[in-house]
């Protein structure tokens, strides 16, 4: 039998990754809030037969 030697290797370092630069994380927070509510809207907006323009109670348009 033949026993091969492979080079022994130096453990390699592993990258630790960088914390997130400052306000990073509130604003991944933020603007996934304001998308949720952005889509709320849409839907209730759908939902109401609305569209884009939603009526008033009283009859007038909202652009």
């Amino acid at each position: 039998m033949a026993i091969t030697h492979e080079p022994a290797r130096s453990p390699q370092k592993k990258r630790g990754m960088l914390p997130p630069r400052r306000g990073q994380i509130k604003k991944s927070i933020i603007s996934k809030f304001f998308k949720v509510v952005a889509n709320v809207v849409r839907a209730l907006a759908r939902k109401e037969g609305g569209g884009a323009q939603a009526k008033q109670p009283n009859g007038l348009m909202l652009i």
